[in-house]
């Protein structure tokens, strides 16, 4: 008897889940399908929920990985900033030591204003390696060196017109410029091929070798100014032996002329 009781407990809550499920299913179908209709809508509601959840979680974590991209740069942005200022500081001590060395040498300080100008047109023929330019604001005189705006000399002023002036590149054949090679400033001349530069007249024993700094020589009455052209790209003997050839190597010559420097 207690066995049969006890069956009949435990079975009940199924007896009430089915009678639940059968109501709901009648009220549904009485209603036609607004039940169903509802929960397909809230299962929508849900799975949306769950992706916009997800892609807010995919953006945050972008976010914070740009957020350390941008840490990451602007510490080295800090570096390199710090080590424009260290080589700030070492460019002034190296201008204070030339100045001390003048004075003790009696030697006048010389002050040149360079103009700057822009490009209108740029000549690359085997005949002609020239650049027209506009003429900037001050005094333009023909034989002013042009520099490019990595400070290589890239040629000279050959004319100045009212409102333009044509710059003669250095490997143009009509071009020849004295300069001066390496550290011991062994004289020679700059002339070009029409495709690059080379260095002629230089002593045999002149010591040159690839490497070395070629710089041109600018006198003036109140001293003597160099300005880097390039490197030593190669060296060779000339064919009777009594004096050495080399080519000049200007990586930056025509990559860099969107400004041009004229001293």
């Amino acid at each position: 008897m207690r066995s049969r009781y006890s069956s009949h407990f435990v079975n009940l809550p199924t007896f009430w889940i089915l009678l639940f499920m059968l109501s709901v299913l009648a009220t549904d179908y009485g209603t036609g399908g607004y039940i169903h209709d509802r929960l397909l809508h809230f299962q929508q509601a849900i799975y949306q929920f769950v992706d916009h959840a997800h892609r807010a979680l995919l953006h945050k974590k972008l976010l914070l990985a740009k957020i350390q991209h941008l840490e990451d740069r602007s510490d080295t942005a800090h570096k390199q900033v710090a080590q424009l200022r260290y080589d700030i500081s070492q460019h002034q001590t190296i201008i204070s030591e030339n100045k001390h060395l003048r004075r003790m040498l009696g030697i006048k300080a010389i002050v040149r204003h360079p103009l700057f100008t822009q490009p209108i047109r740029i000549s690359r023929s085997l005949s002609d390696h020239s650049v027209i330019a506009k003429r900037p604001q001050g005094v333009v005189s023909a034989g002013m060196l042009a520099l490019n705006e990595e400070g290589i000399v890239i040629g000279r002023v050959a004319s100045v017109t009212q409102s333009t002036l044509r710059i003669l590149m250095l490997n143009d054949m009509k071009s020849a410029l004295p300069v001066v090679v390496s550290d011991q400033y062994v004289n020679a001349v700059a002339v070009g091929n029409g495709r690059g530069v080379d260095l002629l007249h230089m002593p045999i024993d002149s010591a040159i070798k690839p490497g070395d700094v070629v710089r041109t020589v600018q006198t003036f009455p109140d001293g003597v100014n160099y300005q880097t052209i390039g490197q030593v790209a190669s060296v060779q003997a000339s064919p009777d032996r009594t004096f050495l050839i080399a080519k000049l190597s200007q990586s930056t010559m025509l990559t860099s002329l969107q400004w041009l420097i004229l001293i």
